[in-house]
Parts: structure tokens; C-alpha cells; sequence
């Protein structure tokens, strides 16, 4: 049985970040900690919603393959 808690960030402007908090994810037959999940704030949410919207203009012109 392995040990390996997975961390999982935010994935913001092409970058993985941390986020303000994280939560535990907890295997329900033992307890012990399996995931440890990030939580954006409003900072990062505003990251985010700036980001999407410089990259829509660009995107938006894609091929289907290549957004897939």
C-alpha cells in the first residue's frame, strides 16, 4: 500500500499554484490522508477570469482537435 498523498493545485495563466487553503482528502475504510486539494480565493478567481478572457480571442480560432 503505498503512502503517496496527491497534491492537487490550481492551474492558473499556464502555471500550477497553490491555493490560499487546502483541504484533506481522507480514505474512508482507514483514515489516513490520501489527497490534499487546493482552494482558490477571490485573488486567484480573478486570475483565473483575467486569463480566460486574454486567451479566448486566440483560442476561439482554433481547430476542435487541437482544443480537445
Amino acid at each position: 500500500m503505498s503512502s503517496t498523498v496527491s497534491n492537487h493545485r490550481l492551474f492558473i495563466a499556464g502555471a500550477w499554484r497553490d491555493g490560499a487553503t487546502a483541504s484533506e482528502i481522507r480514505a474512508p475504510w482507514d483514515g489516513r490522508v490520501i489527497a490534499k486539494v487546493h482552494q482558490a480565493d477571490a485573488r486567484a478567481m480573478e486570475l483565473a477570469i483575467t486569463a480566460a478572457h486574454e486567451a479566448f480571442p486566440i483560442f476561439r480560432g482554433s481547430s476542435r482537435y487541437l482544443r480537445s
